[in-house]
């Protein structure tokens, strides 16, 4: 279904933001070990990556999104991710240059001064801010992680200011994390948790302390409220299974047959129906749940 929705340019459709949409279906294929010279998605792959490298201006910032829109974030931190993913297994030059000059960006929206101390460390949704936010950042840490896994040289100093961010909004009296203070979420404690995974803390009694508030969390296709459902049991998924034992049992047997069960018989899957704003902006647009339905799928 992906294959079929993808846009002659080599995007795919997801809100305002062809570029995110771009990154989330490439990164979809490239989980399922698809590259440039797979036999049947190759083309679909290549036109992806060639639309990312193509969307990174002079000095790194991702283009065809507005900088001042509000999602701005969520394109910077998944093409970054994507391009990270798509060097790694092709070892492209083409690839590699515009994700140095993307990962420069990233690197300068950290160090923007911020208002707030306690935002120190983090990323927001724009592209230079005086605050931060967990979620953009989640996506920043990922990306980074993921080229340091590619082999491109990412300064400590990077990953150590965003840890002590993530802490700075870790909720001590009920452990979890929220969006910009702390209190906690389970979307935003999942992104919390995934990234100290990452950052080499996943072992740190705070986090075990956030998975035991995540085995409480319910998967009903139906029932689930909030403004992001899918978007927080794509975090959920990755935070379970990178904690493993009783945690990834448990929400296995949560998410699986929760997700086989509602693909639609054309491929793609729609927004959970009380998923507030994933229905309202993001339900018609080719890219948005069938990627993060496939990435779910994909954490195994």
């Amino acid at each position: 279904w992906l294959k079929a929705n993808q846009e002659r340019d080599g995007s795919w459709k997801c809100g305002k933001s062809a570029t995110a949409g771009a990154a989330l279906a490439t990164l979809a294929f490239l989980g399922h070990g698809e590259t440039p010279d797979s036999a049947e998605f190759g083309q679909t792959v290549s036109k992806g990556l060639q639309y990312l490298a193509q969307h990174i201006d002079g000095s790194g910032l991702v283009t065809g999104v507005s900088r001042d829109y509000v999602g701005y974030g969520y394109s910077q931190g998944p093409v970054v991710l994507a391009l990270s993913e798509g060097y790694a297994m092709t070892r492209s030059p083409a690839l590699r240059e515009p994700l140095d000059r993307a990962l420069q960006a990233v690197f300068r929206a950290q160090a923007a001064a911020k208002t707030r101390p306690q935002d120190v460390g983090g990323w927001r949704n724009q592209s230079s801010s005086n605050d931060s936010d967990v979620s953009v950042t989640g996506w920043m840490i990922m990306a980074l992680k993921s080229a340091r896994a590619a082999g491109i040289e990412i300064p400590q100093a990077v990953f150590d200011e965003a840890t002590q961010y993530l802490w700075n909004m870790y909720d001590t009296k009920n452990p979890g994390f929220g969006y910009q203070k702390p209190e906690r979420y389970p979307s935003m404690t999942a992104v919390g948790i995934l990234c100290q995974q990452f950052l080499g803390n996943g072992k740190d009694p705070r986090i075990q302390g956030a998975l035991d508030y995540l085995r409480e969390q319910k998967v009903d296709w139906d029932k689930t409220e909030g403004d992001f459902v899918l978007y927080g049991w794509y975090y959920m998924t990755q935070a379970m299974f990178q904690a493993g034992g009783s945690y990834w049992q448990y929400w296995n047997g949560e998410i699986r047959d929760t997700m086989v069960r509602n693909q639609r018989d054309d491929g793609r899957w729609m927004p959970p129906p009380r998923s507030n704003i994933e229905g309202k902006d993001l339900a018609n647009t080719p890219a948005y749940s069938p990627a993060l339905g496939a990435l779910i799928l994909e954490a195994y």
